[in-house]
């Protein structure tokens, strides 16, 4: 099949074909046949998985081995999916459109139980077996990792092994198997001795899998050079982990506890990673990643040094969603000096009973202050995180939301507030 053909008559029919072109800056294609190739498939459209910061840390880790290629694959548009069927395209890779049920393992991020008939449909365009027991020897080995690892049962048929926890030094174990071995039965065997994985078909229900996680946040496995995506994605700017983890024990919060203990990267670190990565992508923008940026020891001279090396090349600062009683007049200080990005509180609830039950006491006091001190120093646009369906909550609970929203909106009225509920 000539899938450079087939994709030319396929793509002025489907929305945002940039999706399934390729060519990005920054992306790596190796050419020469190799002992193994792996595919790293997100379960959700390009956007959203080139945003996704693990896939491109796995992405650089194992194309830094001269005998193994990661290739690239998103869960195609509906649009694409109907035109695939019709002209009979299986689901193929973005860097050299090899099509998925040709790669010797086939690694999918469970980000969101929302996604997992995603995953059953990808394997569908790339005619793999669903289930991991009718999976033949020339079948590519289907493993998965991500969050919702940390309950693999709701997918257990059709993954053939699940790794759970920091995938950075894991990953590497599984490709030095996957080169020593080459009968599949014996590379899932093999696959299986690995702190952190489980393999249904052989540990059963009654093996104890211990989480994997890495001691430090090493450089060298930071994603350099970055993939530049020449179409928009959701997150597009740089990004980088400056910490993992999170001690605060929000009791809504999985990540909090599947990511402990807290580790932390360095100042000198942290410059140089923003410093090579902004010259090798040309982006105006770096993200901070963290759980809890502003636990970050010293954030504030974080953030200080870094707006000293970033001011002359107009390059901003963004961050993820604050605490309101972290958010100080000295932080809107730092974050206003190149430009302002979006600004996010995290209140969770109104509702002082249900703040104590979800161990997240930030009082609305704290809130107001925060969105005051964003107010004065320019913002214009403020965002606010809500949850509803939490544990024991009442109609009145979720009216408290909407009497916060409603004080804040005549106390700043020129401010305008974005509530996002989930």
């Amino acid at each position: 099949m000539n899938y450079k053909s087939d994709l030319d008559k396929v793509l002025p029919f489907v929305r945002k074909p940039i999706r399934y072109t390729n060519n990005e800056y920054n992306v790596v294609k190796k050419v020469k046949k190799l002992d193994l190739s792996i595919a790293l498939a997100f379960p959700d459209v390009y956007e959203i998985g080139m945003s996704n910061y693990g896939l491109k840390v796995l992405y650089h880790i194992i194309n830094k081995y001269p005998f193994v290629k990661a290739e690239r694959v998103f869960a195609p548009w509906t649009d694409m999916i109907t035109q695939m069927r019709e002209k009979r395209i299986d689901l193929f890779s973005l860097e050299s459109k090899t099509p998925l049920n040709n790669f010797d393992i086939v690694g999918f991020s469970l980000q969101s139980e929302l996604q997992y008939t995603n995953v059953i449909m990808m394997l569908d365009l790339a005619k793999i077996s669903f289930y991991a027991k009718d999976r033949k020897n020339n079948e590519p080995i289907i493993l998965a990792g991500g969050p919702c690892t940390v309950n693999p049962l709701p997918m257990s048929k059709f993954i053939d092994a699940f790794f759970i926890g920091d995938a950075e030094e894991g990953i590497v174990e599984i490709i030095n198997i996957m080169k020593e071995y080459k009968t599949r039965k014996k590379r899932v065997e093999k696959i299986a001795e690995i702190d952190g994985v489980w393999v249904p078909e052989i540990h059963k229900k009654d093996k104890i899998i211990k989480r994997r996680w890495i001691r430090s946040l090493k450089e060298e496995d930071f994603p350099t050079p970055p993939i530049v995506p020449i179409g928009d994605v959701e997150h597009d700017r740089l990004t980088i982990e400056v910490s993992r983890g999170c001690t605060k024990g929000c009791r809504f919060c999985q990540s909090g506890y599947i990511n402990r203990p807290v580790r932390v990267r360095s100042f000198e670190e942290i410059k140089r990673l923003v410093d090579r990565g902004i010259r090798q992508s040309g982006w105006s923008e770096v993200s901070l990643l963290s759980f809890s940026i502003s636990d970050y020891p010293d954030f504030i001279s974080l953030l200080r040094e870094l707006n000293e090396n970033l001011k002359k090349r107009r390059v901003s600062i963004s961050i993820p969603s604050f605490r309101g009683e972290d958010f100080t007049v000295e932080v809107a200080d730092e974050l206003v000096k190149i430009k302002k990005t979006g600004l996010t509180f995290a209140p969770e609830t109104a509702s002082e009973r249900l703040k104590k039950i979800i161990n997240k006491n930030v009082s609305k006091e704290a809130i107001e202050d925060a969105i005051r001190n964003a107010s004065k120093r320019g913002w214009r646009k403020v965002k606010l995180y809500f949850m509803i369906g939490l544990p024991t909550e009442t109609d009145n609970d979720i009216q408290e939301i909407v009497d916060m929203l409603n004080y804040l909106s005549k106390k700043f009225p020129g401010l305008q507030l974005k509530a996002h509920i989930s």
